[in-house]
């Protein structure tokens, strides 16, 4: 280890050796055994161990984190650490996040030279390091700096345990300054805490337990363990008593906590009602009316004839069978024949709850008093002869010939023809379209014989 110090931190006497200021090796030697002397005690490696859990009982495991620190955070060759530990206590596992690997792998190993100096320990865990790259280990990672991680279980039988650090191999001119890592048997019982204190409950009323909390050391939340017993009668006047008990996962035994419960006659809103026969605690109602026998006192119930439709919303809050009344006119839809007066009853409305429409003769979902083309033929209302029958339209009728077009020179010259009291061929002649599905003059003269009264 000397030669490992003198490479890195004795250059410049190697140096020195090597130009030959200093000829006698043995002298040369001395010298630096003087120096290293008088420098190596305040040199140390410090390695300092930390558990997640300081607690444990049989098949808990804790988490054990090893950190390192130099002096003056140097640069160093390396480090051969021991962990020594009882196998007979405690169960290693398998290690994570080591400080970079090194050329040898972990290893568990007896402890047969006992290098703690402690016959309760049987093992250790060798973990070495070495600077290979000639930057200094711990190579780029900042001081203090994590060695590794590895968990510890403890075994049945399991009642407390020490580990201890020893050194393999340090820097030279180091020595190696570590504490022991107490595990301590788990003997902290949980802590119980209520939610919320003492409580007073009516004569009558239904107790619901607010219930507790409990934390342990080393279980961490253990409420849903809690164990409560409770004599509570809310029928009979009197005290009583709510226990909560819990234990851990060693048997420790949590102080009992208890929670206080009143039962009393009570009378919150002052109705001259005890709460306990009282249909609404929170509101005076001395006269107790429920109108839907829900057993909530209508200043209470939002929906006092229980309907379904709230009584703000509701035009008969106290008539289970009526909730509208469209018209206002104090009778509701369900009995009202009318529901939106406007003269037509329900029945023979298109529109029963708008009293602007009652008809829709195009079936288009638009009431006739807006719609602009009731019967759906194509032809607006204002121009249409027969709004309301989409056999028939101004267009329509109008086409004399029959072939879908209306035409003053043929449809208007047959029309004035027929008026005057032309017949024949006089009638038709030269003003029949060829495309015309009434071209003979009988056919004409039977649909004119037909119109005319009806224009």
């Amino acid at each position: 280890m000397l030669n490992e110090y003198m490479i890195e931190r004795g250059k410049s006497l190697t140096t020195q050796i090597k130009s030959g200021i200093f000829a006698h090796v043995g002298y040369a030697l001395g010298i630096a055994v003087i120096f290293w002397s008088t420098f190596a005690s305040a040199q140390v490696q410090t390695v300092s161990g930390s558990l997640s859990l300081d607690y444990l009982y049989a098949g808990k495991t804790t988490n054990l984190t090893v950190s390192y620190q130099a002096t003056d955070s140097a640069r160093l060759p390396g480090l051969g650490l021991r962990l020594h530990f009882d196998s007979s206590s405690i169960d290693m596992g398998d290690y994570t996040d080591r400080l970079r690997e090194s050329a040898q792998p972990f290893q568990i190993k007896d402890d047969t030279q006992d290098y703690d100096s402690d016959p309760n320990t049987d093992k250790y865990f060798l973990t070495p390091w070495a600077d290979t790259s000639g930057d200094g280990w711990p190579y780029d990672a900042e001081q203090p700096a994590t060695l590794y991680k590895v968990p510890l279980t403890a075994l049945s039988g399991f009642s407390g345990s020490t580990l201890k650090f020893t050194a393999s191999s340090t820097a030279v001119g180091y020595s190696l300054q570590a504490s022991d890592v107490e595990l301590l048997i788990d003997n902290i019982p949980p802590i119980i805490v209520t939610n919320g204190t003492d409580v007073t409950v009516a004569l009558g009323a239904i107790y619901t337990d607010a219930g507790a909390n409990a934390t342990d050391n080393v279980d961490g939340d253990i409420s849903e363990n809690i164990v409560v017993t409770s004599n509570v009668d809310t029928t009979q006047l009197g005290s009583y008593a709510v226990r909560y008990n819990v234990q851990d996962g060693n048997g420790n035994a949590a102080i009992e906590v208890i929670r206080n419960v009143t039962v009393e006659d009570v009378d919150t809103d002052g109705d001259g009602i005890l709460d306990a026969n009282d249909n609404c605690v929170s509101e005076p109602n001395s006269d107790q009316l429920d109108t839907d026998g829900d057993a909530v006192g209508n200043v209470c119930d939002l929906d006092d004839d229980n309907d379904g439709v709230v009584d703000n919303e509701d035009a008969f809050p106290l008539d289970g069978t009526e909730s509208v009344d469209t018209d206002s006119d104090g009778i509701g839809n369900n009995a009202d024949q009318d529901d939106d007066g406007d003269g037509v009853v329900d029945i023979l409305d298109a529109f029963p709850l708008d009293p602007s429409e009652t008809m829709d003769t195009d079936l288009d979902g638009i009431g006739n008093n807006a719609d602009t083309d009731d019967d759906n033929d194509g032809v607006l209302d204002s121009v249409d002869f027969y709004p309301l029958d989409a056999s028939k339209s101004n267009e329509q009728l109008l086409d004399i010939d029959g072939n879908n077009q209306v035409d003053a020179l043929t449809d208007g010259l047959l029309i004035l023809r027929y008026v005057f009291g032309l017949r024949g061929d006089v009638l038709i002649g030269g003003v029949v379209a060829q495309d015309a599905t009434r071209a003979s003059a009988e056919d004409i003269e039977a649909y004119l014989g037909a119109l005319i009264p009806t224009l």
